[in-house]
């Protein structure tokens, strides 16, 4: 987990260079056994519908530090991507030009085909908001003191995908582990503002700011990410998005324990979010002998589950076991397997969505006791219920889940001191919600909780310390919360990093970096008629506050709601939160004429989690900059339908 009371920049690639007077040496490592000194292989000729171009530098010198992993990074990755239909040209230990001259050639490969994908390996700096990768050929020194002139930019590898349906663009630097450079400022190749109109997807190994383990635990062939990455481009029935999140969730895991860890990648996708690497299974009637087998139980710690890790656990069983077996063993009555099957089925992971077998395992694993079925289920009961009957079911699932100290049963019994002390996050908030005494209680509980890895707790704990001005907290727990992905704490980073409150040694481009990634978000209590914002003042306020030094600009407000039973239902809570802010704003002197107020329902989740999950239950607030009202249809970003 990442270490709490200590906020470090890692300095690796993301060096925004500054003066270069006191560099330190950086440590050596070995060439890895066997390391390639050169190579280049092209694609086959003929017609290919998926390409690859695979580049791994590892043999630097002339001050650069040699990597160890890159080209078993390269050799796996080619070897994945073959298995799923793609043709590769590969490239090692390259200078420049040739570089350049790989590009340029993959590039027509690429507008060929429907699916390219751009792998780098190797080091890299951020310069002036800019991502450079790092060639062979030029000496450390003279490659800081002028990327532009000695490397190659980000932007030049995603050219090089433009002409396909599908650029993917992984970009797997940041190999320097704890290397210091005097009187250089942190930053990271990663900086989503220089990719704010890129198409396609875009993912890096690391998070801003922080560094990419070369391999971890030492004993791995590979990186990390590689390792992950080739893990899970065979899982079938991964979209794009649910792909990369798979990924990060794997490489935190594999990182966690280690000194400056996790390693935390992250990604943009826009559009085709609909694609796969590997197209989706149908669950077939389980094999006899599949499920005769005698498998030994799965083992999963159950807090996960009280986390809300449904997708972690999901994926990384498809990963290592494959869905014929988590179907033999939810038919050979493992409730832990039917629960995470319903799971799968509900949402489209691994497998075509199915709301009728869904429910039938969601009935089995509450029916085998366990806890967190029953409190999906008892929830759905007792919320939705059309008869007493029903609600009295609940009602008894609910209470036997919470015999078992499962803490969003709980919640839903109305017990939300008992659901905080059992770990359920979002209970803590509102407990510190209440004020008095419960405020100090609710933010050591939150510490605590986030200390077991829970992201979740780092996000609430970000928004409590927002709101009560806890400054230097609110630094810790917003840039964690950020770094995890939370769009809310991003927006709140943003908002640090404009006042000065979280750390200035990076210039302008963390500011920029977050501003790109983050959203205004406001989160809302469960399924009020009237609903009330729970962080609406903090989150308005700095809105306001902008609004007033710019006032040429249109106001997007988006409701966004949790897995509801209905689509009209959903639709409907989306528009009433929606509302509660456009009238917070009219209030405030803000024209109607200004604001587009939009329901997006639950088609737009933050994350897929059974039942009630609270950062999907939110309204999102964007700024369109100068967009007047004749020509704000052309400026605004794509929306719901507008209110």
């Amino acid at each position: 987990m990442k270490a709490r009371g200590l906020s470090l920049w890692l300095l690796c690639l993301g060096m925004v260079v500054g003066a270069l007077a006191g560099l330190p040496a950086l440590p050596a490592h070995a060439q890895a056994p066997g390391a390639d000194t050169g190579c280049i292989t092209q694609i086959p000729a003929g017609s290919h519908q998926r390409v690859a171009l695979i580049v791994a530098n590892s043999a630097y010198d002339q001050g650069w530090q040699p990597l160890e992993s890159p080209q078993a990074d390269r050799r796996a990755l080619v070897a994945a991507l073959a298995r799923i239909g793609f043709a590769t040209m590969e490239l090692c230990n390259a200078d420049r030009p040739t570089m350049r001259a790989a590009l340029g050639e993959f590039a027509r490969h690429a507008a060929a085909a429907e699916v390219a994908v751009v792998y780098f390996a190797g080091h890299g700096v951020e310069w002036h908001g800019t991502g450079y990768v790092a060639p062979l050929g030029t000496g450390l020194g003279e490659s800081l003191a002028d990327p532009p002139s000695t490397m190659l930019a980000v932007t030049e590898l995603h050219a090089a995908l433009a002409g396909a349906r599908v650029p993917i663009l992984l970009v797997d630097a940041c190999r320097v582990e704890a290397a210091a450079l005097s009187n250089a400022q942190a930053g990271s190749i990663a900086n989503a503002a220089a990719f704010a109109d890129f198409a396609g997807a875009v993912g890096f190994a690391a998070a801003y700011g922080h560094p990419a383990f070369d391999s971890a635990p030492p004993t791995y062939a590979l990186s990390p990410y590689a390792q992950s990455l080739v893990e899970f481009m065979p899982v079938r029935g991964l979209t794009l998005p649910d792909f990369f999140a798979a990924v990060r969730a794997d490489v935190v895991r594999r990182t966690a324990i280690y000194v400056n860890g996790p390693q935390e990648p992250w990604a943009l996708h826009r559009g085709n979010d609909a694609y796969y690497f590997s197209p989706p299974d149908v669950l077939e009637t389980a094999s006899p002998a599949l499920a005769a087998s005698g498998l030994s139980p799965l083992r999963i710690d159950l807090q996960d589950l009280e986390s809300g890790k449904e997708f972690q656990l999901a994926t990384r069983l498809l990963a290592d076991e494959g869905l014929p077996l988590i179907h033999a063993r939810a038919d050979g009555g493992e409730a832990l397997a039917q629960y995470l099957l319903s799971y799968m089925l509900r949402f489209g992971v691994g497998v075509e969505a199915d709301q009728e077998r869904s429910d039938h395992y969601l009935q089995l694993a509450a029916a085998g006791g366990l806890a967190a079925a029953q409190t999906i289920l008892g929830f759905q009961n007792q919320q939705y219920a059309q008869d007493q009957a029903r609600e009295a079911a609940g009602q008894e699932l609910l209470q036997r889940a919470a015999s078992q100290d499962f803490g969003r049963a709980h919640y839903f019994l109305g017990d939300i001191a008992r659901a905080a002390e059992d770990g359920d996050a979002y209970s803590a908030f509102l407990l510190a919600d209440r004020g008095g005494a419960d405020l100090d209680h609710g933010f050591r509980l939150l510490e605590g909780i986030a200390e077991t890895g829970d992201e979740s707790a780092e996000a609430w704990l970000c928004e409590l310390a927002m709101i009560h001005a806890r400054r230097a907290m609110a630094e810790l727990a917003c840039r964690n919360a950020a770094d995890a992905g939370y769009a809310g704490a991003q927006a709140h980073m943003a908002s640090l990093r404009a006042s000065g409150a979280a750390d200035n040694d990076a210039g302008d481009w963390e500011l920029a970096h977050w501003q790109a990634r983050g959203r205004r978000t406001i989160y809302f209590e469960l399924d009020r008629f009237q609903p009330r914002g729970l962080n609406q003042q903090i989150v308005l306020d700095g809105l306001l506050a902008e609004l007033a030094r710019r006032p040429w600009s249109t106001i997007v407000i988006e409701g966004h709601t949790d897995q509801l039973p209905t689509r009209e239902y959903s639709l409907g809570l989306g528009s009433r939160m929606a509302g509660s802010v456009s009238r917070f704003l009219e209030q405030a002197g803000i024209s109607t004429q200004r604001m587009v107020v939009a329901s997006c329902g639950s088609s737009r989740p933050v994350n897929n989690s059974f039942g009630i999950a609270p950062f999907n239950r939110r309204v999102e607030v964007t700024v369109v900059w100068g967009a007047a009202e004749t020509d704000r249809d052309q400026a605004l970003p794509p929306v719901c339908a507008a209110q």
